[in-house]
């Protein structure tokens, strides 16, 4: 993953903006991350796949099988920036039905495709975040698994550092990183979580091979 001082920047960035909003107004403006900083160092990152990236975003919120796992597919897979292998001799489509959904290649795919590291990619994540985070049974779910409820009780610098793990696998992360999610805490306990998951699941961190 990146060193603490580029998730350090991208965690700021996204807290900066989310905490312009109001406690329930998940919105994010996507020329938050579109800065010089950002853009130096993106080009030269090397990017997970759709299936990496998927596959967190499953596990995070509970959401294989569930209603939810349909447009989490839609969000990664049909965007070209995000890359991975696909077979055009594969995929079938009947009645706008894919037989073999993650082997369709996508507007501007080919049957290999590099993961990008551009502004775009960013904004599908956040628009995913958005959506997973203000479902209240993906969100609860989420409480539930790295929490241990799905009733949100204050955030403590513990479970934020459990809830950080969901996305940054095997990474713990630093004072200041910890320092800036708790700084997104509200009265309400669960609004403050909605927050928190968002910025770290929005963050492009998470999303940067070694």
């Amino acid at each position: 993953m990146l060193p603490n001082s580029i998730i350090l920047f991208s965690l700021f960035v996204l807290t900066s903006c989310i905490q312009m909003t109001g406690p329930t107004d998940l919105k994010f403006s996507s020329s938050a991350i579109r800065t010089p900083a950002s853009l130096e160092y993106q080009s030269e990152l090397q990017m997970s796949d759709r299936q990496y990236v998927e596959s967190v975003l499953l596990s995070a919120f509970d959401a294989r099988g569930s209603a939810e796992a349909g447009p989490i597919q839609q969000h990664v897979y049909e965007k070209v920036e995000f890359g991975g292998g696909c077979d055009k001799y594969e995929a079938s489509e009947l009645n706008g039905n894919y037989e073999f959904y993650r082997e369709y290649c996508w507007t501007g795919m080919k049957s290999n495709s590099v993961p990008s590291s551009i502004p775009s990619r960013y904004s599908y994540t956040m628009k995913i975040c958005e959506y997973l985070v203000n479902s209240p049974n993906r969100q609860q779910a989420f409480l539930a698994k790295y929490l241990g409820s799905a009733t949100a009780s204050a955030p403590t610098r513990a479970n934020i550092v459990k809830a950080y793990g969901a996305y940054y696998i095997e990474v713990v992360p630093s004072a200041e990183i910890v320092d800036a999610l708790m700084s997104l805490s509200q009265s309400d306990a669960y609004e403050s979580w909605k927050q928190i998951n968002l910025a770290i699941c929005s963050s492009p961190g998470w999303q940067v091979l070694l």
